[in-house]
Order: C-alpha cells, then structure tokens, then sequence
C-alpha cells in the first residue's frame, strides 16, 4: 500500500507506519489481554494444640555461688590497683628507698604481670555472677473439656473453609471459561484499538478565526464531498500549532485518521503567479503532515473539475482502506489512481505558460463556475 508517487496526481501519501501495519496486522504478542482476576483461597484453619507451653523462672546456682567470687573479683582488682598507686607514690616521694628494697622490681611485676592477672580473673568471676535468674520453658497437656471444645470449633472452621474454596474453584472456573470463550473477540478490540494509538495524529486542527479565501474549484467540491462523507469533511480548519491551513480535512469517526485533501492549480486567477510547482514548498508541507501521522491527498484543479466523482471514489477507497482489519479492501485505491485522470505535477516554467493561455479559465467555463 506504498502510494508515496510525487510525480503525478492524484497525489496520496500515507505515514510509513501505518503502511506497515496495514500490510503486516498487528500481532497478537503486541497486544495486551488482562486475564481475570482469580479469588484466592482463605486461610486454612490451625489444627488445636494438645498441649501448653509455659514457662518459669529459675535461680542459676552458679551464679549464685558466683557472686561472692564477683566480689572477690572487683577487690582483686582494686586492692593491687591501690597499692599499686600507693607503692608509685612511695617511690616518687623517696620514702622507699630508706628500707633498702629493690622497688622498682616490686613495681615491675606487680603492675606488668600480678596486676593483669588479677585483673582477668576478676572479669570472669564477675561473668559467672551475672546471670542470676534464667527463664525454663516447658509444655503440659491441655485439659480435656478445653481441648474438645477447641477441636469443635476448628471442625467448624474446617467445614467452613473447605465448603469456600469449592465455591471459589467453581467461580475460578467459570471466569476462566468466560474468558476463553471471548478471548478472540477481546483480541479483536485490542487490535482494533492499538490501530487507534498507532493512526492517530500527532497534531490536530482548530477552527480558524482568520478568514481563508476559498477557491472556486474547492466550494464546487465540497458538494461531493459533502454527499459521501457529510461531517467527517471539515472546512476552514488550522493546524494546532497555527502551521498550516489545509483545504478540506477528512477525520475518520472510528479510527480518528486525518487526511489532508488539497486542490493544486497551477496559478492565482487573479495575477497569474505560479503557484503550487515542484520546488514551491508544497513538499515540505507534505513532510509536516507525514511527520504528523496525517495522509496527504492532493489533486489538481482540472481531476475536480472534470472528474469530480472519480476523485471523491479514491478518496472513499483510501477511507475504506485505512480501516483495520478490512483485507478485502487492500489494493482498492491503486485501481480509483488507475482509473482517474492521471496528471504530472508541473514546474514554474509550464505554470507561467498556462497563465498566458488562460488555462484554468477554460476549465472553469466549462465547468459553468465564471
């Protein structure tokens, strides 16, 4: 479905994008199928317990018998510790050394070896005395009228869960039975409205406040295009962002597809300055709407004078052909290009030539429009 030929009217051209999704689908993976919703199941009750745990405090005898070694421990480490101190301040004082006594060994091992010592065991002997109390836990079994009346209820609740998930499995079931049987037609719908994101134009057009000279040959028209498509066929319309004023839009009321349908004559009535020849920038105005997700249609003066209805069939052709899933469509408007009157576009040299002939007089007149 490439109709992208510039050199000759009709002039269609359509995104490649949508070419390629007309010619190729859409593909089930590129859709999205929300499966239902499945209920889950209750929580399964618990079963009772036969028995009970409990708990008790107990006295640690070896903490017991521990804490006078903790006390033992804090006066082995205080006791060398003050005399350590003691002894240090004899010796700084001079007092010592009166008696005769090698204090400086004294001093040597009761502050680098006895001192340490004392001081580890005391850490332990404080450890053992800590833990004084300490928490047993034990289980008896359950008297005999509570445990039957714990065992009534969960039967209860047994009952009550199992009769549940049978009636959430039926439901489950049938949900997904549902959900198969319309798988297709939901696959369907999915496709039809991913077609919908992948057509839809980038820009749209607005009512347009200015005042827009409107041409002979395009009030003449409008008539048949009036007759075949009715409201989808909008006038006096601007591109949203104030670009462009196309001369007639076509926008398709299921899909939203814009196509922008021109008339090109060759020059102005009026002055006769070329107009609408290749190189005048009417290439660039196709670009924008291709690059906007529009298709573009263009014919000349002279198909809508003299062939009015085969132009309006093209465009009817194309319409139907932009349909998704419509196989039985596809190739219809290579025959309505076929079947019109084919014309080559023209360059500034042969536009001014026409000027000087009257060459868009002649068709008007007979066309009974001047």
């Amino acid at each position: 479905m490439g109709f992208q030929d510039t050199k000759y009217y009709p002039m269609v051209l359509v995104p490649e994008e949508i070419v390629s999704v007309l010619e190729n689908g859409i593909y089930d993976e590129d859709v999205v199928i929300p499966e239902p919703i499945m209920e889950e199941r209750p929580n399964r009750p618990w079963r009772p317990l036969e028995t009970v745990s409990k708990s008790m405090k107990e006295f640690q005898w070896l903490s017991v018998i521990g804490f006078p070694f903790m006390v033992l421990g804090v006066g082995l480490w205080t006791i060398p510790y003050a005399l350590s101190v003691f002894i240090g301040l004899m010796v700084i004082v001079g007092w010592i050394d009166d008696f005769g006594y090698q204090w400086d060994q004294f001093v040597y091992w009761e502050v680098i070896v006895i001192l340490p010592l004392w001081l580890i065991i005391s850490l332990v002997l404080t450890f053992l005395g800590t833990d004084w109390v300490k928490t047993k836990h034990y289980k008896e079994p359950k008297p005999n009228d509570e445990l039957k009346a714990e065992q009534k209820e969960y039967e209860k609740r047994k009952g009550e869960y199992e009769r549940k998930c049978v009636e959430i499995r039926v439901r489950n079931e049938q949900k997904m039975k549902d959900f198969e049987a319309s798988y297709a037609d939901k696959l369907y719908w999915a496709k039809v409205s991913k077609f919908e994101e992948i057509v839809a134009p980038e820009v749209s057009t607005v009512d347009s406040s200015d005042h827009v000279k409107r041409g002979t040959s395009e009030a003449y028209f409008e008539k048949f295009l009036r007759k075949e498509f009715d409201d989808c066929i909008k006038i006096n319309q601007v591109t949203e962002d104030q670009v462009f004023y196309p001369d007639f839009v076509y926008v398709c009321p299921d899909s939203g597809i814009h196509i922008d349908i021109e008339i090109d004559e060759p020059y102005t009535l009026k002055k006769g300055k070329p107009i609408h020849y290749i190189g005048c920038g009417d290439e660039d105005r196709n670009d924008y709407f291709i690059r906007n997700n529009w298709c573009v249609v263009r014919f000349t003066e002279e198909q809508v004078l003299q062939e009015p209805d085969e132009c309006t069939n093209l465009l009817k052709e194309l319409v139907n052909e932009l349909v998704f899933d419509t196989d039985e469509n596809r190739g219809q408007v290579y025959v309505s290009i076929n079947s019109t009157y084919r014309q080559k576009r023209w360059k500034k040299k042969k536009a001014k030539k026409w000027a000087k002939k009257n060459y868009r007089e002649e068709d008007l007149l007979e066309a009974g429009l001047i």
